[in-house]
């Protein structure tokens, strides 16, 4: 009972109540993405590991899977950490970011104060202008 339960609070909290009852191999990526995100979220971890969990998804689901993901770890005051490579996206939801160069962490802190044009030159070998 309290597993069905939880699953039907997952599936509204990520707005996705209409892909209950669909064959997983027969959805789309995004759709499919965010089923698996699902299946994680309702086992309720305390900590919550995620590997480009919007890759497949457009930009408004995006948003919304990550605004989602924030606020359910807010409410149960779950952990979560999110390998991202979109600098957005970590900027707009991340409270601390870490960045990896070559194997080794190369800052480790608040996404405004890590994500700056000098570390994303040094890490990235990018020319970048950071706006919050």
């Amino acid at each position: 009972q309290h597993d069905l339960v939880a699953v039907d609070r997952t599936l509204t909290a990520l707005d996705i109540g209409g892909l209950a009852n669909e064959i997983l191999s027969e959805l789309s990526g995004g759709p499919r993405q965010l089923v698996g995100l699902a299946q994680c979220l309702a086992r309720e971890p305390r900590v919550l590991l995620l590997d480009e969990p919007t890759s497949a998804l457009d930009m408004h689901r995006q948003l919304e899977a990550m605004r989602r993901v924030r606020s359910l770890a807010r409410d149960s005051g779950m952990l979560v950490l999110i390998a991202l490579h979109d600098l957005n996206l970590a900027l707009k939801f991340a409270d601390k970011v870490a960045i990896l160069s070559g194997g080794t962490l190369h800052d480790f802190g608040p996404a405004a104060e890590v994500l700056t044009p000098e570390n994303l030159a040094v890490t990235f070998r990018i020319k970048a202008r950071v706006e919050p």
